[in-house]
Order: structure tokens, then C-alpha cells, then sequence
């Protein structure tokens, strides 16, 4: 937007540092200036140094009018100008601007600068409202005037670089106007730096070179820079903030625009020192928040920090500064986030990127700070590792990428897409060859364990690495024959990580071979003066016909393989991925139970169980510490809800855990009923960096809201109390459900929806899940017959204060080691109605 800022009154020359000047003085013309310094002069020196005269005093005159009093007149033409600018910004009637701009064009005054400026300002408004091409020349055209009427205003500079910045193409110009009519494609102007950015970026620094004190063409010129990525253009964007903001002129907009610039240049320490005071403020704008969040989230171990900056500066967002955070992400939004946002109220926007932000966090397991510390972090490697060569045109053929993302708007090309989305590959391979265009493929491990490729390409005509589909576009078209080592070479860098390209490559090595043999078995023939040599039935022939067969194979392998590449592709640019780095991994085990939770929710408990063994503990004093962060995350994936609980538990241990030693957690919260939930586990040892592990997987949260009996999840535990609590049971939950041999098993459950003083039955059936050696002695002592064991309770039904029926069972059996089942059947005798559950556990060795 070219007017979307409000810019800070500009400062009377005395603040800056110059010398200072009667105020009275500044509002009069320069004849009248120089008399009234003049004349006083005159009479006071002719009394002090009688022989004074009339030449010295003008001199001295002249030096102050341009050291006090021009100053003064540039700061009231700049301040008046950033009036005009700001009230255009707020005036969207077009009908309304076109008759103030036919005004100034027309007007008395119309060949002054002062109008020419001001009409140049119009135009762009209109510019920017209409998006008509004439409106954007006639305003370029305006400002050039401008500037060769006074190539000294800084203003008339400015407006000439707004003009180029963001008007329409360049006009190329020619000997006699030939090509005048003509606008000259971007990419094409960008090699003699003619296109309109880069015009631009240099009537923005001869605007600060005028006019030091010139803010907006500061900021719009960091702006530029930001855009571009231009390390020239960065540089000189951040010694003109700096002088600035070392010459006084240190406002928000400066330091914001300085920070942003320093963070570009990979300078986060220097940018989050830059504008921290500015965020500190009270003042603070959103601008700077979002500046000091950028360079906190970029630096180790201040993601935290930055997520507070940022969210701080969304809550002071208004309709114009918002759009900035949004543009930050827009990049890994899907099409259904993006849909709607133009409609979307300032405190509906600023939800929307609150509750953006918590999805991203629960999908990767991290923290809100953690996820957005990565996302920032790679946008600013893809910016500067994957930037854009050419700069507009439609996509080459065989691009993969072709109307999803409007690549003009994007710094980076396709590479710079995946890797925003999904994080570095795994590994990037390279196959250089004479006969083979620019190549890359990225791979990656998938959550499903299965490695993907996605395969980049130079393609003919084009200047950037685009997507594609089929991995042999890489082959140069103007190859004069068909470039086996290439393309050979091409397949088998790839084949270790998807077998399909060694077979492709083994065809294409046959088809070589078999065209060798045909040239030699036609060389043999004719030289034995044969007719027909390469007729039906020789031996050329047969080796040509196998090799035509074999392409068809090829074909259409290169059609499958294709095919799944392109789902694979597209279904990356659909959605972003991001998981916890851990250098070294933490298994544990763990259950999720569910139960009917107050007000329509549902209550889970995830009950934990890590070895011992994997854990580091700290020496504090005389006891060992064992420290862990849990995150307990659960995503409702059709609505987009999040509920997750992040707590940390420090555990004193008198001695080290051993083998056979775990260490039990436990963590619960409530979330809504959905058959479309999946839920994250994460895990990570404080005592040693990098140790940690994410489990997850789909699940179904039940919903308790029938009226009918319904029964909780079977909680299998050890028979002595422990911390976990529900109700009045206190019990020790064992996570692997895995039980000694001879030791009791407790159950717990609750049944819902039963009446208070109803009678009911509970039917407690045991089994293995396969033949079990000690099961024939459990079948004796219960009198079982057939591969089961049933106990039987009845009973009469007493709530609790929530209305539920909770029961504990204590079990003792003499099972010997093996897996078994547990089922649990509730009937309620008034009325024949009936609920079952099961669970499975283990019985091991003492």
C-alpha cells in the first residue's frame, strides 16, 4: 500500500541538531526573511564595529537563510506533503480524486512543484484504487516533472520512486520512440537494472541523500529491499536507517524498518537491539512488535519471548498493520484458511491468527513459540538460499506449479515453497551431466516411515528450479541423440532411496546395449553381402524391436511413477509438516483412557511409562533429579480445535533407575467428542539436550451422550494406591500393561447412566489371546472349560455426586506369562440393557 502509513510530524530544524531560528521567521517569504534579518543587523553591527558595511552583513545573511531558514521551509514543504499523503491514504472516492487531480493539472498553479508533487501523489492513489495502467504512468510522468523542474527536492525523488515501486511496467525508451509503446518485460529489464524496483530502490536513496531527514522514502526503501532480497539494496537500506536514526530521527517506523532490514542481513542480535526500545514502549506499534518478535524467533532458546512479542503486537494490529502478519504465513496456510480472510473483521483476523498458530503448534508437538520459531527461521533461509532469478511470465511447460501460488509475489522459487513448508530434506541429490539441465532432488522421510522425493528442474526457457512430476525432464531437448550415460546416471543417484529408478535405469542400459548389438549385427551382415540386413528375422532387427518394446515399457513407467509424484507434490503444497528435532530418541509407553467428562466434554488420561535407563538425571545436592516436559496434545481435525495440557515433572531419586526400572507420569485434560481426532504425546528429557520422542496417532473421542448404560475405558493398575486420582479411587496406573506373574490386577471403570439404587451385574471374563502354557492351571482354579474364566458380582447401583457409578475390581489370579484379554459386560437388570469393553495386558516373568 502506498498510503497506508501515518508518518510522524517532521521535526523544526532546531530539533535536529542545527541552528536555531526565530519560529516567527519560518512563515515568511524569503525577501521578507532576508530584510527582517537584515535591517536589525544593520543598525546593531554599525553601533558595535562602525565600519561594518553592507556586503559583509548580506553574506553573513545569506549563510543563515541557508543554514536556519531553508531548512525551516523544507520541513513545513515535507510536513505538508505528509499531510496530503495521509489524508489520500483515507479518501477512497475516486470520483472525488479524479476532480482534485483535473484541478491541479489545470489549475493556476499547475507548472509549480508544489502541485506537480501533490498531483503526482493523486495519481497514485488512484493507482492504487483503479489499477489502471494510465493512472500509474500519468503519476510516474508527473513526478519525473517534478524532479527536472527541482532535481533537489527529495520529495519529488520519493514520489518518483513510489511511482516506479508500484506502479505498472517500465517503458522502454528508444531512438525516435520506436519501442516507446512497448513495456518491457520484467526479467528482461531487471539484466541492465531497468526494471521499475530497481529504478525505484535508487530514487529512494537520492530522496535520503537530499532530504536526511526524509522517513517514508527510508522505510519504503527497506521496504524494497525486503521485497527484493537484494543484498546491495539490504546494505544500502541499512546505512541510510542507520544514519538516520544517528542524525535523530529515530521513529518507530525507522527502527522497525532497520530491525526488519538487520534480520535480513542475519544480523538478529543487531535487530532485536535495534527496535527493543521501540517494542518496550507503551507506544509500541504493531509494526515494531512484529519486528522484535521476528529477530527474537530467530535467535536460540528466545522463542518464548518472540511468541509473546508477537502476539502483543497482533493485539495492537489495526486493518492495515494486521495484513503484514498475515502475509507472513500465508505461505503455509491451506486454501480452506485462506478462504474468507478479505471478509473477515480486525477481531475475527486476529482469532484467526491466534487459533492458526495453535494448530500448527498441536500438529508438530511443539510449543506455540517452538513452531513459530521454525517457520520463521526457514522463510528466512528460503529467502536467502532459493531466490527467485527471473521475476514474472507464465510457468514453463512441464512445471508442476502452475496457478497456486502467484510465484510473482514470492521471493523464492519452488524449492523455496517445499522447504517453508516441510523443513530441510534429508538429503539433496545433484546429477551433473553435459546432457542433462540443472537438477535437484529432495528427500524425505514421511510419518508413515515411507521415503519421498520431490524433483526440481531448470526447465528449457526458464531460469529457476520448477516442480515436476516426471524426474527425465531433466534431459536437455537439444540433445542431438539420446543421452544415455546421462539420463543412466540421472536414475541411479536416485535409486537408493526409491528402488524404481534403478529398474528404469537397468531398461535404458538394455536398450544401449541392445542398439549396440543391432549396429554391429548390421555391420557384420553387410559385410557378408547381405540384401536385407535390417530386415525381419535378423539378428538387427530382433535387437530393434526389443528396444522399441522396452521404450513402450519405460513409457509407461514413467507415466506411473509420474503419476505418483504429482499426487505426492500436490499433496505437500497442500499442507505444512513440521516434528521435534530430537538428536536422540526417548521410547516410552503409555494408554489414553477416556471418561465422561462435566458439561458435554470428555475427560482423558494419558498415563506414561518411561525406562529408567533412557533418562539422564542431574545432580542436585545430594539427590539424583530426573526432569521431563510432557505435552499432552488432542486436534479436532474437521473442526480445527486444539486442547492440549504442556507440564513439567522433576523426580528425586536417591540412586540411578536400572533395567527393568521405569519412571510413571501421568497428565489429563478435557476435550470435545469427535470421531475425527488425532492426539500427540511428546516427551523430552531435560537432562540431556536433544533427547526425546513425539507419539500419535488417530482416535476416536467418545461421546457420552446417549441416554442408554454406557461404560468407561477399562483402567488396568497395580493393587496398592497411587497418584493419580479420579473420584475417591487413588491408583497407581501401569502404562505397558504388563503384570507380574501372581500379582494381582485391579480394575477400574465407571458406568454412566445407570440409577441410583438400579440392580445390575458385572460379568468379568479372562482369556488368552492366544494358547497360554500357564493357562490350563487358571482354567482348574476357576473350573473353566472352555478357554475362558468368568467372575460374576451383583450388585445395586450408588452415584456419585456426578451421577456416575464407579467400580474397582481386585483380581487375583495365578496366570502364568502371556498375553490375555480382559472383558467387562455391565447389564442393568430393570431393564435388560448392556454395555461392553475390553482391554488387553501382558503377564511377565518376576
Amino acid at each position: 500500500m502506498l498510503f497506508s502509513r501515518d508518518w510522524p510530524t517532521v521535526r523544526n530544524s532546531s530539533d535536529n541538531g542545527r541552528l536555531p531560528c526565530p519560529h516567527a521567521l519560518s512563515a515568511r517569504q524569503p525577501g521578507d526573511l532576508t530584510r527582517a534579518l537584515i535591517n536589525p543587523l544593520r543598525q546593531r553591527y554599525k553601533k558595535l564595529v562602525p565600519g561594518v558595511t553592507l556586503s559583509l552583513m548580506c553574506s553573513f545573511c545569506r549563510l543563515l537563510f541557508l543554514v536556519c531558514v531553508l531548512p525551516t521551509l523544507a520541513a513545513g514543504q515535507q510536513g505538508k506533503l505528509d499531510q496530503i499523503r495521509d489524508s489520500l491514504s483515507r479518501n477512497s472516492s475516486v470520483p472525488e480524486l479524479r476532480n482534485r487531480e483535473t484541478a491541479l493539472s489545470r489549475g493556476p498553479n499547475a507548472t509549480e512543484p508544489a502541485a506537480i508533487l501533490e498531483r503526482g501523489l493523486v495519481l497514485l492513489r488512484l493507482f492504487e484504487l483503479t489499477k489502471e495502467n494510465g493512472d500509474g504512468d500519468a503519476a510516474r510522468k508527473a513526478f519525473e516533472r517534478a524532479v527536472e523542474h527541482d532535481p533537489a527536492s527529495g520529495w519529488a525523488h520519493f514520489g518518483l520512486g513510489l511511482a516506479l515501486a508500484g506502479g505498472p511496467g517500465v517503458r522502454v525508451p528508444s531512438p525516435g520512440g520506436v519501442l516507446d509503446g512497448f513495456v518491457l518485460a520484467h526479467s528482461l529489464a531487471g539484466l541492465v537494472s531497468q526494471d521499475p524496483r530497481s529504478r525505484a530502490g535508487r530514487q529512494f536513496l537520492k530522496a535520503i541523500e537530499l532530504d536526511p531527514s526524509l522517513a517514508p522514502a527510508a522505510v519504503h526503501l527497506a521496504d524494497l529491499a525486503l521485497e527484493l532480497r537484494s543484498k546491495d539494496m539490504l546494505r544500502q537500506s541499512s546505512e541510510a536507517l542507520q544514519r538516520m536514526v544517528a542524525d535523530g530521527f529515530a521513529y518507530d517506523d525507522v527502527t522497525t524498518a532497520l530491525s526488519r532490514v538487520q534480520a535480513a542481513l542475519g544480523d538478529v542480535a543487531g535487530a532485536e537491539a535495534t527496535v527493543a526500545a521501540a517494542a518496550a514502549s507503551d507506544r509500541s506499534t504493531a509494526g515494531a512488535l512484529r519486528a522484535h518478535a521476528e529477530a527474537l524467533l530467530r535467535q536460540p532458546g528466545k522463542a518464548d519471548a518472540g511468541a509473546k512479542a508477537y502476539f502483543e503486537g497482533l493485539a495492537k494490529a489495526d486493518d492495515a498493520s494486521i495484513v503484514s502478519f498475515f502475509d507472513d504465513l500465508r505461505i503455509i496456510a491451506s486454501e480452506s484458511e485462506l478462504a474468507g480472510w478479505e471478509q473477515r473483521t480486525l477481531d475475527s483476523r486476529r482469532a484467526w491468527l491466534q487459533h492458526f498458530w495453535d494448530k500448527r503448534a498441536a500438529s508438530s508437538g511443539k510449543t506455540i513459540g517452538e513452531r513459530m520459531a521454525e517457520h520463521y527461521r526457514r522463510l528466512a533461509e528460503a529467502q536467502t538460499r532459493y531466490r527467485r532469478e527471473g521475476k514474472r511470465g507464465a510457468s514453463p511447460g512441464g512445471s508442476l506449479v502452475q496457478d497456486k501460488f502467484d510465484l510473482d509475489q514470492l521471493p523464492f522459487d519452488e524449492r523455496g515453497l517445499i522447504y517453508v513448508r516441510h523443513g530441510q530434506p534429508e538429503r539433496v541429490i545433484r546429477t551433473s551431466n553435459a546432457d542433462l539441465r540443472a537438477n535437484e532432488s529432495w528427500v524425505y522421510t514421511l510419518p508413515s516411515g515411507k521415503t519421498q522425493l520431490y524433483h526440481f528442474v531448470v526447465l528449457r526457457d526458464g531460469t529457476d528450479y520448477r516442480m515436476v512430476d516426471d524426474l527425465l525432464q531433466a534431459m536437455d531437448p537439444s540433445s542431438a541423440e539420446m543421452p544415455y550415460e546421462g539420463i543412466v546416471s540421472l536414475l541411479e543417484d536416485r535409486g537408493p532411496y526409491d528402488q524404481r529408478y534403478n529398474i528404469l535405469a537397468n531398461r535404458f542400459n538394455a536398450i544401449r546395449n541392445n542398439k549396440w548389438g543391432a549396429s554391429s549385427a548390421n555391420t557384420l551382415c553387410q559385410a557378408l553381402g547381405g540384401t536385407n540386413c535390417m530386415g525381419t528375422g535378423s539378428g538387427a532387427a530382433r535387437a530393434i524391436d526389443g528396444a522399441s518394446s522396452m521404450m513402450e515399457i519405460i513409457a509407461q513407467s514413467r507415466i506411473n511413477i509420474a503419476n505418483e509424484n504429482r499426487e505426492a507434490a500436490l499433496d505437500a503444497l497442500a499442507r505444512d509438516s513440521d516434528r521435534p528435532d530430537f538428536k536422540t530418541a526417548l521410547p516410552f509407553y503409555y494408554d489414553v483412557y477416556m471418561f465422561k467428562g462435566a458439561q458435554r466434554k470428555v475427560d482423558l488420561t494419558a498415563a506414561i511409562a518411561i525406562p529408567g535407563t533412557s533418562l539422564e538425571p542431574r545432580q542436585i545436592d545430594d539427590v539424583l533429579v530426573y526432569s521431563l516436559q510432557l505435552s499432552f496434545i488432542v486436534i479436532d481435525t474437521m473442526v480445527g480445535s486444539v486442547t492440549r495440557r504442556d507440564t513439567v515433572y522433576h523426580f528425586r531419586s536417591p540412586r540411578r533407575l536400572g533395567k527393568g526400572e521405569h519412571l510413571r507420569v501421568h497428565t489429563d485434560l478435557s476435550a470435545t467428542a469427535s470421531r475425527s481426532t488425532v492426539h500427540r504425546l511428546v516427551i523430552r528429557d531435560l537432562g540431556q539436550d536433544g533427547r526425546g520422542q513425539m507419539y500419535g496417532g488417530n482416535t476416536v473421542v467418545t461421546a457420552y451422550d446417549g441416554t442408554g448404560i454406557q461404560l468407561s475405558d477399562i483402567v488396568l493398575a497395580e493393587p496398592e494406591k497411587g497418584s493419580w486420582q479420579r473420584g475417591t479411587a487413588s491408583l497407581a496406573l501401569v502404562p505397558p500393561r504388563q503384570f507380574l506373574e501372581g500379582q494381582p490386577l485391579t480394575l477400574f471403570y465407571e458406568v454412566y447412566n445407570l440409577p441410583a439404587d438400579t440392580p445390575y451385574r458385572t460379568e468379568i471374563t479372562l482369556a488368552p489371546t492366544s494358547e497360554t502354557s500357564g493357562f490350563t492351571r487358571l482354567k482348574k482354579l476357576f473350573g473353566g472349560s472352555d478357554g475362558s474364566v468368568q467372575l460374576r458380582f451383583d450388585g445395586v447401583a450408588v452415584q456419585d455426586d456426578n451421577g456416575r457409578v464407579q467400580e474397582i475390581r481386585r483380581v487375583t489370579t495365578e496366570l502364568k506369562p502371556g498375553k490375555y484379554r480382559v472383558r467387562l459386560n455391565i447389564t442393568n437388570l430393570s431393564n435388560q440393557q448392556a454395555v461392553t469393553s475390553e482391554k488387553q495386558f501382558v503377564v511377565i516373568k518376576r
